[in-house]
């Protein structure tokens, strides 16, 4: 298939599409549009929902949206996906998103679709909707199907092609395959003793030449008849009814063709060639070849009993360890991880390196911060203003008013000037107000006054003035300047009132000592810049913070593989608890960022130790980074990694630019205190970044302004802390923390959460769903439950279990079932049945709100099931195969031992139990699907524990490894021990399953053990007719439909209560109720006289097998008006007793299989 479409290279041959050769890589681009292929593997994007997907398919082909709607949404809805076009792609379930797959392949109108086993994962009636869909698209294209599974392609093509080991072995239609694999029909009779069978033997074989002894056992004959005789069964019947006393009973079943496919698996190419030359490929498995098939069969060893394992407490310090052994395994097996986790790192502690070589040669720390304010000229000197008031309180022999030429010498410094200083002499009314208020109040006069000065407009301000200090000894002057605000600079206001000051200083001094002694005091005025007027260029914490920024990135990528393979779900079923999880976790990728920071730390201290060898930077800003800030970036990282769920490219780029960009903004941030003080309590990123760099900024200013006092010493530690920006950094880191551990916890318990709010809401909106049900074996189960609660024979109990998801769809419908010790229960029904999220749901690790009860019987002892799973006592197997992608087997299976205490015993036994020793070193991404669903298996009942839930056992696998699945998980049953199985396959459930409860809708359609489900149902016959299509005329669509119309409706005429349950290429089938045939025989007749009139080619009728019964009981489900609160009522086709006494009295006897 992969040649086929382009997408793998031929070793040699041609391949043509439209004339075209595909198997040319320049050639094939020509014909891409014509092509639609549906790989193996589901080609779909995460985050991307159902509409946006099938929207992309189409505009990839060319075509607009408006032209192919109404095909897409028509093909949707066959497929029954039209409902989820809102919902993303990884939320759908496997077998919808196979749906989406194949739509993806269709649209376009391409002239060949290849289709590469399109139903894995998908159940019977979505099966059937593909081949409905594909019969009718296939009139102007052609359709190539890959499947495993014969009955398969037997029911949808045209023509099949055998292949074995890589070789051609036939080809043909199914008739011919029918014809060549020497399908027989197969007469089962039931002697009422041993020496009847001879009889039956002698007459039947002499009669019929053609028919031959298929088995014998010590009652029971089984005969075979060639398909291409079918017109002798109507007399062979007959000559076996008028022996009614010698046989219990008699039927008729068919020798399918997967019967003899699956043997295939066993031979070689040529051995299977040898069987259809010699015409005997119908007995492959028989005689010589069975025994060697079975020689070569891997054996199965049985479990010795249901041994208790004893499982050992696992510290949280040696999960820790196993976690970072698994990272390390898994980045040296991958190329990405390697790149993320090593040249990452290295390329940032590079620039980190480089940054810090770079800020030495800078000399930082020689920063100067200090400026002179001395022997300014900056204002002029003859002008100003002196304020003061008169005095009123002192006598004349002092003085009592500061005078204005004395004010005036203040000012200016000189003795004399030309033009006197202004005097404001204040009015006494307003003595006693502050001086903002006389200030506020004669504002008026100081500006008209000073508004013609280009600089600062001296202002000198005095209370009463007296030399003599024991008068005046609260005497107060006050000095500054008014400015204009067009010409304001804050170092000339400084310098004006400085210099102001210095002559005030020098005039009072020598008044002091009355100009007796010459004295001229010198002044030495120095400013300092504030530290946020001040870049700082620490280049090397700049490249730290892009290293704090990037690093947490390398660690997204083990939760969301966590989550993406469900291993964390996987975990807690086993008992490791959410804060468990998430505490190692952090811690092993703590560890990792911590050894990388602390490189990046070393190379600051060794090569500038002045400032960061300091013990303000190593006993504060070092452990605090270190503790909680660098937890801090990693909660961000899981937070993100919880609410994308899965890897969103765009969304991880755009959170790394973000982070980035905030560690970057305290470039822009240093001249902005409140910029700053809000980042650093907004963003947990800067936070982490500032600590360093506020208090880094500190040391530096703090050493540059104490070394122009000559003291070397910094300021002590709590000095330090209480410095504002380093206390609002400290503060928000450890607020920071707090909170992140708080929302991780809350939206990690989000689904619990809302299911809780929601329970009381969705129990009371629930309604008795099954209160009119006709169905006596559900009225049964519930009665027992309600009767008898917690019975002892019981270790699951479920009662009313509802699932409802965020659109208030009901998905689950008050499910009660009971689970006894030793039991195998199956749940059964098609996708959207609701049997996954029963199952989940019971394991209690379903997402959506969930209300009712389930409890487990532990010890004798009944828990819930989310108590129970918490300690690790149920064992679930998922449908998702939770493994490490890039690790072995053996190491999958040793990393959930170890991490949950498991002895290695146990490992070595379930090893052997599951036959997983030939593939022990296989890397899990390269193994076979059926490896893979042993090993999930295996994992599960590690703990050996009582209750096992497993999700779709065989899903996916090849019929061979199928049956070893099933073959295990038979052999697993204990007394104690009880297997719950959800499947969308019944066949599967009939091998498996003790009961089977089959659900329709969320409802619970029948529950039964297998033997009354193939009492009850075994009132149908299943007949199948293929007609001839060679017979249509040019008009080939409706010819055959009108013949397929005509034989249906004679069909249903003759065998009242008839269902038609497939209508598709020139395959019928139909369940017919055993009640509506008088005699076998006479039915036989009746087809076999039909057979050319109706263009038969060939028909078989056989007893409904369980998988079709299942097709029969959905499909009179279906038609059933069914909405979220509909009771049940099942219709089902049956005969009461003494119906069935009078088909006995008519034949003498009953048919059965």
């Amino acid at each position: 298939m992969q040649i086929l479409s382009g997408e793998r290279e031929a070793t040699s041959g041609l391949v043509t599409v439209d004339r075209v050769p595909v198997t040319d890589s320049l050639a094939r681009y020509h014909v891409c549009s014509s092509i639609g292929y549906c790989p193996q593997s589901d080609a779909l994007v995460d985050g991307m929902t159902v509409a946006d997907t099938v929207k992309l398919a189409v505009m990839s082909t060319g075509q607009s949206w408006s032209m192919a709607e109404i095909q897409v949404r028509h093909i949707l809805s066959t497929l029954g996906i039209e409902s989820k076009l809102s919902e993303p792609t990884e939320s759908l379930s496997a077998g919808d998103k196979r749906k989406v797959s194949i739509a993806m392949a269709i649209v376009g109108s391409p002239s060949v679709i290849l289709l590469d086993d399109p139903s894995r994962g998908m159940d019977y009636i979505s099966k059937r909707s593909l081949w409905h869909l594909l019969h009718e698209l296939k009139t102007d294209r052609s359709i190539i199907v890959s499947t495993q599974f014969i009955n398969e392609a037997e029911a949808a093509a045209d023509r099949m092609v055998f292949l074995a080991c890589g070789r051609v072995i036939c080809a043909g239609s199914a008739f011919f395959f029918k014809r060549a694999f020497d399908c027989r029909f197969i007469i089962q009779i039931a002697c009422k003793t041993e020496y009847h069978i001879p009889f039956f033997i002698e007459t039947l074989t002499t009669k019929f030449e053609c028919t031959r002894v298929r088995s014998l056992g010590n009652t029971d004959l089984e005969l075979e008849v060639p398909i291409s005789e079918d017109k002798i069964l109507p007399d062979l019947i007959r000559e076996i009814e008028k022996f009614p006393g010698l046989i219990d009973e008699f039927g008729i079943a068919n020798y399918r063709l997967d019967d003899v496919f699956c043997q295939f698996k066993d031979l070689e190419a040529e051995d299977i060639e040898y069987h259809f030359q010699q015409g005997t490929v119908g007995y492959v498995a028989e005689d010589n070849d069975r025994i060697r098939a079975i020689k070569n069969r891997t054996s199965f060893p049985l479990p010795v009993g249901n041994v208790a394992v004893k499982k050992s407490a696992c510290s949280w310090i040696r999960t820790i360890g196993k976690l970072i052994e698994v990272h390390i395994k898994l980045i040296c097996r991958s190329k990405a991880r390697l790149f993320m986790r090593l040249i990452v790192p290295i390329a940032s502690l590079l620039l980190v390196a480089g940054a810090v070589v770079f800020e030495k040669s800078e000399e930082v720390d020689k920063i100067q911060i200090s400026y002179n304010l001395s022997n300014t000229t900056a204002f002029e000197r003859n002008k100003g203003i002196c304020m003061h008031f008169y005095s009123i309180f002192l006598t004349d022999v002092h003085w009592d008013v500061l005078s204005q030429g004395e004010c005036g010498h203040f000012i200016t410094g000189m003795k004399k000037t030309d033009r006197e200083v202004k005097g404001l002499v204040l009015d006494p009314v307003f003595f006693g107000k502050s001086l903002a208020e006389l200030l506020e109040i004669y504002l008026p006069y100081i500006r008209k006054q000073c508004q013609k000065m280009s600089g600062p407009c001296p202002i000198a301000y005095s209370t009463d003035w007296c030399p003599d200090t024991d008068v005046s000894k609260s005497h107060k002057v006050h000095v500054g300047a008014y400015v204009n605000s067009d010409n304001y600079t804050a170092d000339s206001v400084a310098m004006t009132a400085i210099e102001v000051f210095r002559n005030m200083i020098s005039q009072i001094t020598l008044q002091i000592f009355d100009g007796k002694h010459s004295v001229k005091p010198e002044f030495d005025t120095v400013g300092f810049l504030n530290v946020e007027a001040i870049f700082f260029r620490l280049y090397s914490l700049f490249a730290q913070s892009v290293l704090l920024a990037v690093l947490p990135m390398m660690f997204l990528s083990d939760i969301l593989q966590d989550m993406k393979y469900g291993i964390r779900v996987q975990l807690l079923t086993m008992g490791v608890s959410r804060l468990k999880y998430w505490f190692c976790n952090i811690v092993s990728h703590w560890l990792q960022f911590a050894v990388i920071y602390s490189i990046s730390i070393t190379l600051q201290v060794c090569i500038i130790a002045s400032a960061y060898n300091t013990m303000h930077y190593l006993a504060i800003i070092l452990p605090v980074t270190l503790l909680f800030g660098i937890m801090n970036n990693l909660l961000c990282v899981y937070l993100l990694a919880i609410v994308m769920g899965h890897a969103r490219y765009v969304a991880i780029a755009t959170y790394a630019f973000v982070s980035l960009m905030i560690s970057l903004s305290l470039l822009f941030v240093q001249f902005h205190n409140l910029a700053g003080r809000i980042l650093v309590f907004l963003c947990p990123q800067f936070a982490t970044a500032a600590l360093a760099f506020y208090g880094i900024r500190f040391i530096y200013y703090s050493g540059a302004y104490y070394e122009i006092f000559g003291d070397s010493r910094l300021p002590s530690l709590m000095d330090f802390i209480a410095s504002r920006h380093v206390m609002y950094s400290l503060m928000a880191i450890v607020l920071h923390f707090v909170l992140l551990v708080i929302i991780l916890i809350l939206i990690d318990k989000r689904h619990r959460l809302y299911a809780t709010c929601r329970q009381g809401g969705i129990y009371s909106a629930a309604t008795k769903a099954y209160a009119s049900t006709l169905e006596v074996s559900i009225l049964n189960e519930l009665n027992s439950l309600n009767e008898n609660p917690f019975a002892s024979e019981n270790i699951l109990e479920a009662m009313d279990l509802r699932v409802v998801k965020p659109d208030r769809s009901v998905v689950l419908k008050n499910l009660s079932v009971g689970v006894k010790s030793g039991e195998v229960f199956g749940l059964v029904g098609p996708c959207g049945s609701g049997t996954n999220s029963a199952i989940r749901a019971i394991v209690g690790i379903e997402t959506n709100a969930c209300a009712g009860q389930v409890d487990l019987q532990i010890d004798e002892k009944w828990i819930p099931n989310v108590v129970a799973a918490r300690r690790g006592i149920i064992g679930f197997c998922p449908a998702s195969n939770p493994l490490y992608q890039r690790l072995t087997i053996h190491e999958n299976l040793i990393f959930y031992a170890q991490i949950n205490g498991i002895p290695a015993g146990r490992v070595r036994q379930l090893v052997l139990e599951f036959s997983l020793a030939s593939e022990l070193g296989t890397i899990v991404k390269r193994a076979t699907k059926g490896v893979k669903r042993r090993l999930t298996l295996a994992i599960a009942l590690l703990a050996a524990p009582e209750f096992v839930a497993i999700e779709n056992p065989s899903d996916g696998v090849d019929p061979s490894s199928r049956q070893i699945m099933r073959r295990i998980i038979r052999s697993q049953v204990t007394e104690r021990r009880s297997i719950f199985i959800a499947s969308h396959q019944m066949e599967e459930c009939e091998t498996l399953c003790d009961r089977i409860c089959i659900m329709n809708h969320g409802l619970m359609v029948t529950l039964n053990s297998i033997e009354q489900l193939l009492d009850r149902y075994k009132r149908l016959y299943l007949l199948e007719m293929q007609l001839d299509d060679s017979r249509n005329s040019e008009s080939a669509g409706d010819g055959m439909e009108y013949r397929k119309a005509h034989a249906a409706r004679l069909v249903c005429d003759r065998f009242p209560g008839t269902i038609t349950i497939e209508w598709f290429t020139s395959l019928l089938q139909f369940a017919v109720p055993i009640i509506s045939m008088d005699r076998l025989s006479d039915a036989l007749d009746w087809l076999v006289r039909r057979k050319n009139r109706l263009g038969i080619r060939y028909f078989t009728l056989h007893y409904a097998s369980i998988d079709q019964t299942m097709k029969v009981i959905i499909i009179a489900n279906d038609t059933e008006d069914v909405t979220a609160e509909t009771p049940v009522k099942m219709h089902v086709p049956t005969v009461t007793n003494d119906e069935m006494k009078s088909q006995r009295s008519s034949r003498g006897f009953r048919i059965s299989v």
